[in-house]
Order: C-alpha cells, then structure tokens, then sequence
C-alpha cells in the first residue's frame, strides 16, 4: 500500500483507473449510443439506435472524496433511467419476421429492467436522504420510505407500463417485455433482502404483496398468450383490444411478446410457483403449429413454438432436471419431443419457430444432466443438418435459421465432447460453402461466425484458422463503401459473431476470451463498426 500513488482509491472509484486498452474500448459503447440517441434527427435511424441503447445504456456513479456516491448524482441518474425507459418503450422496433429479434429482444428487455430497476431505487433512495439532511420529513417516515423503495419503485413503473399500454401493437408489445423484466428484478431484490428488516416494517396497506403482484404478470401473460385461458386472480387489463365480434383480444404483437417473455419467469416459477410450470408447458404445446389451437396468424404460431422452446431450455439452464422430479424430467422430455415433431415435420408451413426452439433447447441440453441426453441430441443435430442438405428449394429464411440453429447445437455438443472434431470441421465447412455461395445472406453468416467462434474458444484448432482468415475478409467487406449494402450487412453479422455476439444463445464460459489476441480482434471490430457508422451519418 505504501508504494502505491497517492489518491488511487478514489481515483478507481470514479473510474478513472488506467483501463486495459479492451476496457476503454468497449466502456466508449454506452456514452457513443447515448451520443447517438441524443443527436439523432433521422427518424429511420431510430429503431436501431434504440435497440442498442437498450442492450447498453448505463450510467456511471460519481463518488466523492469520501469515497461514497454522491446524492444529488444518484437522484439525477435515477430520473435519467426512467425518462431513457419511457423513449425506448416507444422507439424499440418490434417486427415479428426478423427472428434474431424475436430470439434477443426479451433478454435484451430484462437485461435493461435490472439496470434501470436498481438506478431507480438508488435515486429514489438518494432524494430522501436529501429531503431527511434538509429537515423535509422525519427520521421514521423516511425509513420506511427507505425500506419500501424497492416497491414504491415497481409500482411507479408498472403505471409508466400502464400509461404506454393504450398505444401501438408495437409499443404494447415492448411494455409486455418490460413489465416482465421489471418481473424478474423485483423478484431478484426480495429474495435479497434480509427477512430481519422485512420485519421491522408492515407494508401491505401500502403496497400489493410481491407473490400477489407477480402472480398478476404471470396471469396476465398466459391470459394474452391464450385467450380461453382463465386467470387464477386479477390480471393487468390493458394489453387487450376489441375484436371485430366484441370480444377482448390482444394484438398479434402483443401475443408473441408475451409467450417469448414466458421464459424470463423460468426461475421465479421454480422458486414460487414449480406447479404451473407443467401448465405452461402444456399451454404452449397445444399452441405449435398443426396442433387444434394453433392461431390463425404466421407470427403467433412462430413465436409460440419459439417461446417454447426458450422456456424449456431455460429450464435446463437452471439446471431444474439435477433437483427436480422424475416426473420433471419426463415432463420436459416430452415438451422437446412435441418441439422436435414439429422441427422435422416438412409438411407444416411456419415451423421456423420450432427450429430455433430446438436449437436452444439442445444447446442448454449438452449441460445438462438429463437422462440419454447425449445421444439424442447427436442424433438430432445430424438430422439438422440432414434437413439443410435437403432444404435448397426452401424459402431462405428457413435455410438461415437452420444454419444458425445447426451453428449453436454444434458448438454446445463439441464443448460437451458429444461431439468429436472431425463432425465439428464438417458441419464447419458445410456452413463456410453455403456462406460463400451466398454471400448478401446475413443469416450464413452470422451463423458461421458463431460457428467458428464457439469451436474456436473451445480448442478446435481448424476453426482458428478459418477464424484468423474470415476476419480480415469481413474487414474488408465491411469498409468496402462500393461494395452491396447487404453484402456488408452480412459481413457485420459475420464480424459481430465471430468476437462472441452470440454466446449468451450457446452459454459458452471459457478463458480463451479473455486473450489478448481476442480481445484486440474485439476491439478492432468495435472501432471500425463505430467509424462505418459516423461514415454513413455524413452521407445522410
């Protein structure tokens, strides 16, 4: 400690610690989106400058001297929160036919909720504190107000929810999202709190119980998902719309927001409410495509398979078949079983969401330990595979997502070693000539980035030279301004994918991320995406 420069402490707690060159670069992301967000005057450059402010928005925390946040700092930081809430409930894009949408936007949602939930909370926090040093409201009242932040806070927004609940199919669909995100954190906070200070205070005449209040999202999402479907208690009544025959209907939007949303719950179902989680499941089977209740719209039917499949690979991730039941196990055995005859049934026109339901499920699956697994689920990936071969007269967005789906199964089984090198190198040389062949398809290449990326971090020494020369071509491509637009539309995808945009999908955890040499290709890719953009602004 002696040795160290005077002043170090507080210097790294306001952040200005000298970074490692990934560090800054990577940390310039945020405040270039806020840039971004605030400059914008192009209302078609909106929608995607909103979604990356959603998967990246934040704000530091100054401290002073004494090394504590400062107030007035975390006040304003919390309001700054809830107004960037507000504009991207309206300004997210939500267009049902781009899958990898469909398959980020509610982590993306929930990942965005905890940061916004907790900055809230300490900015309200913050204010009384305030409001207490300047002799405003007595030492208890602002205790309890103190204590009860967390909940003062939930409710304020479930009304911005409420608010903004009466106005496009699209913005329903975001506030759906949201309020489920918001969902997961308030359960997150509670399970966190010390049971000694909960009892200090009695909440209930102020605030609605959290098990009733999550109950009510629960509800109200199964209730949107299937219009038959009768709630167990009160619900949030303004997601509907009427109906040509008067009846109260949500949006097709709105639908597939709110069964893909499902998923995000996985862990409060498990904690609180284990015994709806086979009432769920069985909701969304009788909802797959070919299947009595299946809807009428392409998007619903798409997005229900895909929901099924996020919630039962979600399941996995929470390793439920170590603790559960057999009666568990066999349960998600047969909701994968439901998924999989779907996936292979050619005959069914929109199965594209049963496809990328599979994909996660067996990705997840390759961690698991649930019975035959292993076996099943190298069977099914050469079936996948089979179904690519066979799928040259197919509609391109299923060949996409079968690459994808085909990229991600791949991956997990070879870090697992279901899968051995040699069919790993094959699937890879399957996914580089189809990316070669059509080079203006995003969907190839996102998945041969992912591909090559996955196999590659986990020691495959092929992919790491299909890795070192598919960058610089990209590169290339990318900052090639005469070149197509979506020729460089899927060289970003490629790009993005080989410097791990898709590792929360396959749930890779290995060291070789932390290198340096991929940190720099990371860095490198950010810097350039950066310049591209301010590039094209100037043409604007």
């Amino acid at each position: 400690m002696a040795n160290m420069p005077r002043g170090i402490y507080h210097s790294a707690l306001r952040g200005n610690a000298v970074r490692s060159d990934h560090g800054k670069t990577l940390s310039s992301v945020p405040n270039f989106m806020i840039k971004m967000h605030e400059r914008n005057k192009q209302p078609g450059l909106k929608p995607g400058i909103a979604a990356g402010m959603l998967l990246s928005y934040d704000l530091p925390i100054h401290v002073g001297k004494d090394g504590k946040p400062i107030s007035r700092f975390l006040a304003s930081r919390g309001r700054n929160f809830h107004q960037v809430f507000i504009a991207l409930i309206h300004e997210v894009n939500i267009q049902p036919s781009e899958w990898h949408h469909s398959l980020l936007l509610p982590h993306s949602w929930a990942g965005f909720m905890e940061r916004a939930y907790h900055a809230i909370i300490q900015g309200r926090q913050a204010e009384l504190e305030m409001q207490l040093k300047h002799g405003k409201e007595e030492l208890e009242q602002v205790q309890y107000k103190q204590f009860t932040a967390w909940l003062w806070v939930r409710d304020m927004l479930t009304d911005a929810v409420k608010g903004a609940s009466k106005e496009s199919p699209v913005v329903k669909g975001n506030c759906l999202l949201a309020l489920t995100g918001l969902a997961v954190a308030v359960a997150k906070h509670e399970k966190e709190l010390s049971s000694d200070i909960e009892e200090q205070f009695d909440t209930e005449p102020d605030f609605l119980p959290t098990k009733h209040w999550l109950s009510m999202v629960i509800d109200t999402l199964l209730s949107i998902v299937d219009s038959h479907y009768f709630p167990k208690g009160r619900i949030f009544p303004w997601f509907y719309q009427k109906s040509y025959s008067g009846e109260n209907t949500a949006s097709a939007i709105a639908r597939s927001c709110a069964a893909t949303s499902l998923s995000l719950l996985v862990p409060v179902f498990i904690v609180s409410y284990k015994e709806r989680v086979e009432e769920v499941l069985n909701l969304l089977i009788a909802m797959l495509p070919g299947k009595p209740n299946a809807d009428e719209s392409q998007a619903v039917q798409i997005h229900m398979s895909l929901a099924l499949g996020m919630f039962i690979s979600r399941l996995c991730e929470e390793k439920v078949s170590d603790v559960a039941d057999k009666q568990m196990n066999l349960l998600l055995m047969k909701s994968l079983e439901a998924l999989e005859d779907c996936c292979f049934d050619t005959s069914l026109e929109y199965n594209t969401g049963c496809i990328l339901g599979v994909g996660l499920v067996l990705s997840l699956m390759s961690h698991s330990n649930l019975t035959d697994s292993e076996a099943h689920i190298s069977t099914s990936l050469r079936k996948l595979c089979k179904y690519l071969d066979d799928a040259e007269d197919q509609s391109r967005t299923l060949q996409e997502i079968l690459a994808y789906t085909i990229a991600c199964v791949c991956v997990s089984a070879f870090s697992t070693r279901i899968v051995e090198a040699t069919e790993a190198e094959d699937v890879m040389d399957k996914l580089q000539k189809l990316t070669e062949m059509n080079q203006q398809t995003p969907g190839f290449a996102l998945a041969l980035g992912s591909l090559v990326h996955g196999l590659s971090i986990c020691g495959h020494g092929k992919a790491d030279v299909l890795s070192n020369k598919l960058f610089p071509a990209w590169m290339k491509t990318v900052l090639a301004e005469g070149a197509p637009t979506m020729q460089r539309l899927a060289a970003v995808n490629g790009l993005v994918s080989l410097v791990g945009s898709e590792s929360t999908m396959i749930q890779l955890k290995s060291e070789a991320i932390q290198s340096s040499h991929f940190q720099s290709k990371l860095n490198e890719v950010i810097r350039t995406l950066t310049q591209v953009w301010l590039n094209l602004l100037t043409l604007l």
